[in-house]
């Protein structure tokens, strides 16, 4: 049966076949419906011969197309939620060890003379490994108690590092699948603790990658900042207010309409996140005063998205809020969120 699973994992010519075979397998067994439910059985020693190696003294780790790696894909992508879960306590270690700049690197002998294959091997590994990861973590048949315990082990030592900008379109791709894993884990409810840990390091990060040319990587950037304001406890600093503000406005600019919607929730998440003292000054009058002009946006939704983060400001400074509004009121092309604004600072 281990074999046949190895065959599975890496012929894909047989692989459709192979399963059909152990589904019949499984379903001669009592109690046993499909291959997935028969490779939850036998997962403890599936994992123990494909990882056998890693264990080694020599700190091994696989390449991209490694026959181990494609066996450890597979079998973490057919085993149940449940299963998977389980086995966090091991799976998460080899992922991150993947990931980590000071493992990977052990793929070449010379790390500081690499060669272009020898670089293009470093981000194959590190894609395959992070599409892996990115399947676990957005498994909704895999219960987010089992994730959370090492959310901040896997942001920190897999997630993070590779966020950071790099050339090519390698480590553009990585930026991408490393920006849609941060997402899932903090949609999957990722502890307050854990968040105002890593934002010292992690913020920055986000803030820089905003300006990512792609678009994708901006509105996931952008989404995930929206969660983590929302899930701090006002608890962000002045000087921190003072750095993030700028680059989260440019998104009303964006290009891409979906990273305008996206860093009009960050806002209002993020007018939220400090006491209202902190905002005070050039930062809340230069966010509401442009805000008031994307309130004048011809896209009904987007008009309701900006009003939102206009509400979420009216608590910081309602005098700036009003002022504006009075201001928008006989030139907005529609004054009824103008109004509606006005009546909301003048009742504070």
């Amino acid at each position: 049966m281990c074999s046949l699973f190895v065959v599975v994992s890496i012929r894909c010519d047989v692989k459709a076949g192979a399963m059909r075979l152990l589904d019949s397998f499984a379903q001669g067994l009592t109690g046993v419906k499909d291959a997935s439910q028969l490779l939850d059985i036998y997962i403890d020693d599936l994992f123990e011969m494909i990882t056998k190696e890693l264990h080694e003294p020599t700190g091994a780790v696989w390449e991209f197309g490694d026959i181990n790696v494609k066996a450890f894909d597979s079998l973490l992508r057919t085993c149940h939620g449940e299963t998977i879960g389980h086995k966090m306590g091991k799976i998460g270690p080899i992922l991150e060890s993947h990931l980590s700049g000071e493992a990977i690197s052990s793929l070449t002998t010379a790390p500081s003379s690499e060669s272009k294959e020898d670089v293009q091997l470093i981000f194959q590994t590190k894609l395959f490994i992070m599409a892996l990861v990115q399947s676990i973590v957005s498994n909704p048949d895999l219960p987010k108690k089992y994730v959370q315990p090492f959310a901040e082990a896997l942001l920190t030592n897999a997630v993070i590092p590779n966020l950071v900008w790099q050339v090519g379109s390698h480590a553009s791709a990585l930026r991408k699948l490393s920006a849609a894993v941060l997402l899932s884990i903090l949609q999957g409810g990722t502890s307050t603790l854990t968040i105002c840990k890593l934002c010292p390091e992690l913020l920055p990060i986000l803030k820089s990658t905003l300006g990512d040319d792609d678009g994708i990587i901006r509105e996931l950037v952008s989404v995930s900042l929206s969660k983590i304001f929302e899930a701090l406890p006002a608890v962000l600093g002045e000087q921190a207010i003072d750095k993030l503000y700028p680059e989260l406005m440019r998104g009303l600019d964006d290009g891409n309409e979906n990273v305008r919607f996206a860093s009009c929730d960050a806002l209002r998440n993020f007018l939220r996140c400090a006491p209202a003292a902190n905002y005070r000054g050039t930062a809340i009058e230069y966010m509401v005063e442009n805000l008031f002009v994307h309130l004048d946006d011809p896209n009904p939704g987007l008009q309701e998205k900006v009003y939102a983060a206009l509400v979420a400001a009216v608590s910081v400074d309602p005098a700036v809020v009003a002022k504006n509004a009075e201001a928008s009121i006989f030139s907005h092309r529609h004054s009824k969120y103008c109004k509606k604004l006005l009546n909301l600072a003048c009742d504070k």
